[in-house]
């Protein structure tokens, strides 16, 4: 799934922005939740339930499994 936001493509899930959604991007999202930091991670949300934790790490792993 690729979205825009503020005129910024970018793909839920790929964290890293290297076009691939993989376990990669799942070592990122949970360094995130365990360290939170000011910085956004744009796709991070990846059940758009506007909070950024472990269930976005199950539908994640999920998506990467299909």
């Amino acid at each position: 799934y690729v979205f825009n936001q503020d005129s910024t493509d970018y793909m839920i899930g790929d964290l890293n922005n290297d076009e691939n959604v993989n376990v990669l991007d799942v070592v990122i999202l949970v360094e995130y939740i365990l360290n939170p930091s000011t910085i956004e991670l744009d796709g991070s949300d990846i059940n758009d339930d506007e909070d950024i934790n472990v269930l976005d790490i199950i539908v994640l792993v999920g998506f990467i499994l299909e």
